[in-house]
């Protein structure tokens, strides 16, 4: 079940509106009422609803503000405004704050119950993606050590253009701090002879801990170089052949 809130200063209005729709058919559990925005927008922080059926003209705080808070500290939640008047000002303001619908009162109960599923179906699109999203990423986090070890192929053979790099450095979550870097190339001696004489699973834990070893001693070796002399060794090179 989705959470929902509904923010009106009228009790007779809010009430009604609460009382005359079956929710859970629509696959919403209504979570707080509330006769302002301040109160409503204490109900939204504690609850956190993925739907809010806000009045515009409230006390304290006016179904724009509120729209305005939710929009910035839950971009998520879907907001639909009930007004009184037809006003094109708060009709545009509405828009602008990524407001799903624009109702006016009285608002009858064959057409809230429309946008009722209406956002029914946003939200379950939303979390579709979402999951989809999170499984590609999943997948891009298991075939990392493979795309770094072709970026790293690539930066050896001078493949990337410096705004490539960049690019790709991010993607790959790897860390070139400046301009000046130098790429090692490690060769393991009788490697094809270990290799015939172990598993998959022994080579791939061999190159793993190499790997690590090497990123533990150069990052060490590095970092206390340039605490002693404010530069890289690469860089110490690179002055001397200039």
């Amino acid at each position: 079940m989705y959470k929902l809130v509904i923010a009106d200063d009228e009790d007779i209005i809010r009430q009604g509106i609460a009382g005359s729709i079956c929710w859970e058919e629509f696959g919403f559990r209504l979570v707080g009422q509330a006769a302002n925005g301040e109160e409503a927008w204490g109900i939204i922080c504690e609850n956190r609803p993925e739907l809010v059926v806000s009045d515009i003209y409230m006390p304290y705080v006016d179904g724009i503000e509120l729209a305005e808070r939710i929009k910035h500290a839950y971009p998520d939640t879907i907001v639909v405004f009930l007004s009184g008047y037809n006003d094109f000002n708060y009709a545009r303001k509405s828009i602008v704050l990524g407001v799903f619908r624009y109702l006016t009162k009285p608002v009858q109960i064959n057409e809230l119950s429309e946008v009722l599923s209406e956002v029914r179906e946003e939200i379950d699109y939303r979390h579709k993606q979402k999951d989809r999203l999170d499984k590609i990423m999943e997948q891009v986090r298991e075939s990392l050590p493979l795309l770094r070890a072709k970026f790293f192929k690539g930066l050896i053979h001078g493949q990337y253009t410096e705004e490539e790099l960049c690019e790709t450095q991010e993607l790959f979550e790897i860390d070139l701090p400046g301009k000046l870097f130098q790429a090692l190339l490690v060769v393991i001696d009788n490697y094809s002879e270990f290799k015939r004489q172990r598993k998959g699973t022994e080579i791939q834990l061999l190159r793993l801990s190499l790997a690590d070893l090497l990123k533990f001693r150069l990052s060490n070796i590095c970092h206390s170089f340039y605490r002693s002399y404010s530069l890289y060794p690469i860089q110490i090179r690179l002055f001397r052949c200039q």
